[in-house]
């Protein structure tokens, strides 16, 4: 409910940074950065792209002073959205590329496959250069498959379908459409089971539910008889 109203969350987002770093313990680093993007994050929902970097880039700061590799990675490339909001390419493609130097660098394997993909999406959505979206997406598709990322390999997929196609080179273009379908259905397929199963375990809580009753009904009726007998003895004696 929170972020269904922005101006709360971000009330809240910065009660909690105060409160964070009036502390000032070294413990607490990690919770500010989360806050930091969080806020950043609904900067940038909200239209305010520049307070948006402003922050990510306090982000940056942070990890940087922290070691923190992953935050680094990630910041580099919310600065790198952020940018290519204000339609600041080069600079989008130079946070992109440290931040895929940074993730290879530290063995990120999620972080630099997504780097790739996004490096894909610039240049095919932004940059109108389809020789190196193509790389790319190749890249992440090929990385995504090596360690099993399905979002990454669906959505490589689904890009790199629309550019063979457009290039009319429909056998490339039918093999990712293979991919992506198969992986749609897989999901659908999970989906599904997890439907099955969450009403199995409703209809399983159900019976259970029954069976308690009933049991709680017998439990009573023997703890009605034994009281009385346990009356009856004590009174007999």
């Amino acid at each position: 409910t929170r972020l269904n109203n922005p101006k709360l969350a971000l009330d809240n987002f910065t009660k909690s940074l105060d409160g964070l770093q009036k502390q000032k313990s070294k413990n607490n680093e990690t919770l500010i950065y989360n806050v930091l993007n969080n806020m950043a994050v609904l900067e940038l929902n909200n239209g305010n792209i520049i307070k948006a970097l402003e922050i990510f880039t306090k982000c940056r700061d942070l990890s940087k002073k922290n070691k923190d590799y992953q935050g680094l990675v990630m910041s580099y490339q919310n600065m790198s959205i952020a940018n290519t909001q204000l339609k600041e390419y080069d600079l989008s493609l130079k946070y992109f590329h440290l931040a895929k130097h940074m993730a290879n660098k530290h063995s990120l394997n999620f972080d630099y496959t997504s780097v790739n993909y996004n490096l894909g999406f610039l240049y095919n959505h932004n940059l109108n250069n389809s020789d190196s979206a193509k790389y790319y997406f190749n890249k992440s598709f090929e990385l995504a498959k090596k360690h099993q990322f399905p979002m990454i390999i669906r959505e490589s997929a689904n890009e790199l379908t629309t550019i063979y196609e457009k290039e009319e080179q429909y056998k490339k273009a039918n093999f990712y459409l293979n991919v992506s379908k198969e992986l749609n259905e897989k999901e659908l397929k999970a989906q599904n089971e997890k439907k099955i199963n969450q009403l199995e375990v409703g209809f399983n809580q159900k019976i259970n539910k029954q069976e308690d009753i009933i049991r709680e009904k017998r439990n009573l009726y023997i703890f009605i008889i034994g009281s009385v007998l346990f009356i009856s003895a004590i009174f007999v004696g």
